[in-house]
Order: structure tokens, then C-alpha cells, then sequence
């Protein structure tokens, strides 16, 4: 059964910050008090087409024998170029959009960025289920960017029941509200490795969700941060 959801951010929600831009979001981290899980820079949509990069990406990861998932990591070391990027020349705006956050967020954060991915992550999801069930993350923080598709899902902690057979992972209250990123969004979600700051809980969106006939795939930038 599908869950209803909201992609609008929830009011006087002491756990979040919104921001207006990378600078200040890092900012919000240093003084964010321990309730704080979350800071949203909701920037709008993007210029460049990121769905058809999204399912070329899908599509070219099928034909790679040697990758396992339903996803494309396009490098897991160093900062990813722009030529790493630019499939075709169609792409280039898209393309350039991500190349910048990425470049911004290592300009930033000099030394911090311990692992980062692009991923383009087909219609039937991941191959690991847990994923698609509400659970935290071993990270300190990890930074995140949608460009494509539907944003991760994600509910308060205090709508949230903890699951006693597995760690990390939580089912989500029967009145839970549940709430989606956007494209265009940036945020940071804390996970289970920050002592004394309770973690973002989320989970992959529901795959059968496509707007329209053909199923939309996602695309993402995430990168893990040692930093406290």
C-alpha cells in the first residue's frame, strides 16, 4: 500500500535547519545544537536534463557485468572530473550542476570527503531491501544532493518505533507523517555515529511510486564526511 507523503518541509521541526546556501549549512553544523539531524538547503530545480543522464546511467551499468547493483558508482576515490561526467554533449548543463557541487563541497570541506558516489539507481531499487526500510546511518554526517527522481523518504524521530530485531532500523508510526526531498535539494542527515545526537532515520522511496507510464529513476550525489 502506498504511504501519502509530502515533499514540503514541516514547520517548527527542532530537528531541522533550513539554509540558504553550502556555506551556510556548513556554518548551522558548528552551531546546531544536539537535537539538530538535519539541514535542508532547498534550492529548486537545476538546469540540465537529469533524467535522461539518470537513465543513461541506469542504462549503461546494466551492460557492466562486474557491477552488482541497480546503480552506477562513478568512482569512490578522489574528486570525480568533468570528463568523468560528460557522456554526451547533451548532458553538459546537467553534467556541470553536479561537477559544481562536487567541487564546492570539496572546496569546503578540504580533507572531509572520506567516500562519494554518483548513482543512478533504477526503478526497481536497490538490491539490498534494508534500504528501502527506515533505518540510520553509520556516518557522522553524510551529504547528500537529488537531481533526478524522487528525494529519500524520511520521518521524525518521534514518529518512529525502533525495531528490536535488527539495529538501526525503525518502522515508522501508524500517524507518522512522511516527508520526501525534492530535485534541486541539498541536505545533511546525521547518523548513529554522532554520540549525543539522535540519527536521521530514512529509507530509499517507494519503488513502485512513477509519475506517468515509464518508471523514473534517480539520481544522487552522496558523500560521507569525517567530521563530528
Amino acid at each position: 500500500m502506498k504511504v501519502p507523503f509530502t515533499t514540503e518541509l514541516p514547520d517548527k521541526y527542532n530537528r531541522l535547519i533550513q539554509v540558504g546556501s553550502l556555506e551556510e549549512m556548513f556554518s548551522a553544523v558548528e552551531s546546531a545544537g544536539s537535537d539538530v539531524n538535519l539541514i535542508v538547503w532547498r534550492r529548486g530545480a537545476l538546469e540540465g536534463d537529469f533524467n535522461t543522464l539518470a537513465e543513461c546511467l541506469s542504462d549503461s551499468s546494466s551492460e557492466d557485468k562486474s557491477i552488482s547493483y541497480p546503480e552506477l558508482y562513478l568512482k569512490s576515490t578522489d574528486i570525480i572530473q568533468p570528463e568523468d561526467l560528460s557522456l554526451r554533449s547533451d548532458f553538459s548543463a546537467a553534467c556541470a550542476a553536479i561537477y559544481k557541487d562536487i567541487k564546492d563541497l570539496a572546496e569546503l570541506r578540504p580533507g572531509d570527503v572520506e567516500m562519494h558516489t554518483l548513482r543512478s539507481v533504477g526503478h526497481h531499487g536497490y538490491e539490498e531491501a534494508d534500504i528501502h526500510d527506515f533505518h540510520s546511518d553509520q556516518d557522522y554526517w553524510r551529504f547528500m544532493a537529488c537531481y533526478s527522481g524522487l528525494g529519500t523518504e524520511w520521518i521524525k524521530n518521534e514518529d518512529s518505533i525502533k525495531d528490536d530485531t535488527r539495529d538501526g532500523f525503525y518502522y515508522a508510526a501508524e500517524d507518522a507523517a512522511h516527508y520526501h526531498f525534492q530535485e534541486g535539494d541539498v541536505w545533511l542527515q546525521s547518523g548513529e555515529g554522532l554520540t549525543g545526537r539522535a540519527p536521521f532515520l530514512h529509507r530509499a522511496p517507494d519503488i513502485t511510486f512513477n509519475e506517468g507510464d515509464k518508471p523514473q529513476k534517480r539520481l544522487m550525489y552522496v558523500a560521507d564526511l569525517a567530521m563530528s
